[in-house]
Order: C-alpha cells, then sequence, then structure tokens
C-alpha cells in the first residue's frame, strides 16, 4: 500500500453544492474582495484520494485544517492513534496508524485507509498551503490565532522528521 502516492484537494464553499478550489481562489477574491470575507466562519472540504479510495472532511476551514493537517499528523506520528471531532457535526473521525496505512472510521461512511507516510505528508502540506492562503488574504482576521496556526504546522513539520 505504500507505494501509492496521496492528494489532498482543499476548497472553499462559495454556495450550497458550489465548491471552489484552491487554485481558484486568488481570481475569484479578485472579482469580488468580499466574497470570502470571513475566514473563522469559511466552510470547506479537504478531499483525500489515493489510487481509487477517497474521503471527504467537511467542516468550518478555520477549525478543521489545523487539526487535521497538523495535530492528528502529530499524533498519528507520536501515538498511531488520533480523533477529530468536527466543529459543525456531532460525530468524529478515528484515525489508526499500522502495517503501513492510516486507517480512518467515521459514522459518515465507509471506513478506508492510505498509505501513512503519504498520507501524513500530503495532510500536511494541505495544512501549509492553507496557511499560505490565511496570510495571504485573511492575516489580519486571523490575528492572534495565526501565530498559534504556525506553531501547529511546525509541530507536524518536526513530528515528520520522525518518520
Amino acid at each position: 500500500m505504500t507505494s501509492k502516492s496521496t492528494t489532498v484537494e482543499l476548497s472553499f464553499w462559495i454556495a450550497p453544492d458550489d465548491l471552489l478550489p484552491e487554485a481558484q481562489v486568488a481570481a475569484f477574491i479578485g472579482k469580488d474582495p468580499e466574497a470570502l470575507s470571513d475566514i473563522q466562519s469559511q466552510l470547506g472540504s479537504l478531499t483525500v484520494s489515493s489510487g481509487e479510495t477517497s474521503m471527504r472532511f467537511a467542516d468550518t476551514l478555520f477549525w478543521m485544517v489545523p487539526q487535521l493537517c497538523f495535530d492528528v499528523v502529530v499524533n498519528l506520528v507520536e501515538t498511531g492513534t488520533a480523533f477529530f471531532e468536527p466543529w459543525s457535526a456531532e460525530n468524529g473521525y478515528e484515525f489508526k496508524r499500522a502495517g503501513g496505512s492510516i486507517d480512518i472510521s467515521s459514522t459518515y461512511g465507509q471506513p478506508c485507509g492510505f498509505p501513512d507516510a503519504s498520507y501524513l505528508r500530503a495532510m500536511y502540506e494541505a495544512g501549509l498551503r492553507y496557511v499560505a492562503l490565511v496570510e495571504r488574504y485573511w492575516r489580519e482576521q486571523a490575528g492572534e490565532d495565526f501565530p498559534v496556526l504556525k506553531e501547529r504546522a511546525e509541530n507536524a513539520r518536526k513530528a515528520l522528521e520522525n518518520l
């Protein structure tokens, strides 16, 4: 399983059933600077794919991305287990790292697995892309939470050195 690569697509909800991929954020904001004006409550998704396997996490991005891309990564590297509880839902996701795989289960769908090192790095890289977007477009809005966001990213970077 470790030979497959993992990708993570970051998207912003701009209307019900209308996701804006991260690559289109700059053009979208250029047309309407207020369109994504509230980063603290902006809904979005992270879609993780590896081969035929994919899973979408959806929640408030400012809550979800640091947890899934940094905190869960740290916990999986250090302990082999992690839990993510979405802001906007009652049930969470359980993560287990064993035998070269990250296994994810929840009440939202079928359990699935991803190659461990590939998954961890892809999630971390998606988190860094999100931090760069926040820094570029919403740094002032992020306020005192921004240094904490950067610190969580740094913790994940250090944990990944141990893979």
